[in-house]
């Protein structure tokens, strides 16, 4: 859960200019509640017993000063402080600092012109102590990734007797962003500490392949190929002496986001582009962890959004910032457009994760023959979401003539992802296609397989 952001000052408006519609809304007396029930009352009794007329004189004078008394609404101290970058699916606070403009407890309404994916409470009463700033604070738990700007607020003052109140609406300048959701998280901060993809080299060697920098000497065990021994330094020690070795450092990824037609899709309740968005953060997390550098582009017919090659700490919330309101676009990608560019750009050996979907037969014609003018230099891997729910139909014996069709259509659809993958593979590329939960951790650790053996 995410701490609540420290109080903003709470500071006066500036006065509305005289005349202004402002002004003039500031000086329109608000009926409250109990005024109403005054007056319900007085004409009752009225009605009754002619009489009674002081009494409507004495509620309506009460109801004079108690709007005297309320004071320019501009004048109570108002702040807002958001937390200002949250993940989908984490929590954050929006806090409300208040200070009164007369020397007793005053009453006060907010209303904040808060976006209602924010999933935050827009408006709150609080009673003012006669000194100091009161705060109000409220959860949030945004429904939708984005960049959400705030604009204003209306502060509600109730006089004294609380019979009647003013308002002034007022400039609060914000923004908050509402970063991709990263379930993988775990999984990439897991690999990122697990030792062997740290110290590639020190213990997984023997098992995960090996690496390409020389690191240090060590004894011989059984484990140990033969081919790591190192003769001069066994001759030097008299006993076998092997060379251990680590992968490379400041190597180059760069992740391929399709927003395309393709990703529109929705896979499991969540768009199949949220998915994609995932593996992004997944693999940057883990990369940047194991000192290599990350780039990212997002692309349909032509690039949208970029993000610079870079091995920061801070590259993983870069990253979400500019996946951050990312839409699909119901167009047809443009393939050798975005990896032309990408290779135009790229001139070094990296590794490329093109992160895009493979159940359309159109990809034949689009990213089949596209992906070679990645694959002259770069290593690729192709990550696709695959509908669990498909493999269901797939597997699943028909009972009525509607899932009888379902059913082809599944088989149809796979055959299709199948074919296209194989091509893929045929051509070099690494092809993961795993339904949302795996992908991930497949992308992640046929990432950290290829480094393991030095293939980069």
């Amino acid at each position: 859960m995410t701490t609540d952001p420290d109080p903003a000052p709470a500071e006066p408006a500036v006065r509305p200019p005289l005349g202004a519609r402002p002004w003039l809304a500031s000086w329109l007396p608000i009926v409250r509640v109990p005024l109403v029930v005054a007056v319900v009352g007085v004409a009752v009794a009225t009605a009754v017993d002619g009489r009674a007329v002081v009494a409507a004189w004495v509620v309506a004078a009460l109801a004079v000063v108690d709007w005297l008394l309320v004071g320019a609404p501009w004048q109570v101290g108002m702040g807002r402080a958001a937390t200002p970058v949250l993940t989908l699916g984490d929590e954050g606070a929006v806090v409300w600092s208040l200070r009164p403009s007369r020397p007793w407890r005053q009453r006060v309404a907010l209303a904040d012109d808060l976006v209602p994916t924010l999933g935050a409470p827009r408006r709150a009463e609080v009673t003012l102590a006669r000194t100091g700033t009161s705060t109000v604070a409220v959860t949030m738990h945004p429904t939708r990734r984005g960049r959400h700007d705030l604009a204003g607020a209306v502060v509600r003052v109730a006089g004294p007797l609380r019979l009647v109140a003013r308002q002034h609406r007022r400039d609060l300048p914000g923004r908050i962003d509402v970063h991709p959701a990263f379930p993988s998280r775990r999984e990439a901060e897991l690999r990122v500490v697990d030792r062997r993809v740290q110290d590639v080299g020190r213990r997984s060697v023997r098992s995960l392949g090996s690496g390409t920098d020389f690191e240090s000497l060590r004894d011989y065990t059984l484990e140990d190929q033969l081919r790591r021994v190192d003769w001069s330094a066994t001759a030097r020690a008299g006993k076998p002496i092997v060379r251990t070795y680590r992968s490379e450092q400041n190597q180059v990824v760069q992740v391929l986001l399709d927003t395309g037609r393709l990703s529109a899709g929705v896979v499991a309740g969540v768009a199949r582009l949220d998915h994609l968005m995932d593996v992004a953060l997944a693999v940057t997390t883990v990369a940047v962890g194991v000192g290599d550098r990350v780039g990212f582009t997002a692309f349909a017919q032509g690039t949208v959004a970029a993000v610079p090659v870079s091995r920061s700490p801070r590259q993983r919330a870069l990253i979400g910032a500019a996946m951050a309101d990312l839409e699909p676009s119901l167009v047809e990608s443009d393939y050798e457009r975005a990896f032309t560019e990408v290779v135009a750009r790229q001139r070094r050996r990296a590794l490329l994760v093109v992160l895009t979907d493979l159940s359309s037969a159109s990809l034949l014609e689009t990213l089949v023959p596209a992906l070679p003018v990645l694959l002259r230099r770069h290593l690729v891997v192709v990550a696709a979401v695959d509908d669990p729910r498909v493999r269901e139909w797939v597997g699943h014996d028909p009972a009525t003539a509607d899932e009888a069709y379902r059913a082809a259509g599944a088989v149809q659809v796979t055959r299709s992802r199948r074919r296209t993958a194989r091509l893929l593979r045929r051509l070099g590329a690494v092809v993961v296609d795993e339904p949302p939960g795996p992908l991930a951790p497949a992308v992640m650790d046929a990432y950290l397989d290829m480094k393991a053996a030095g293939r980069l």
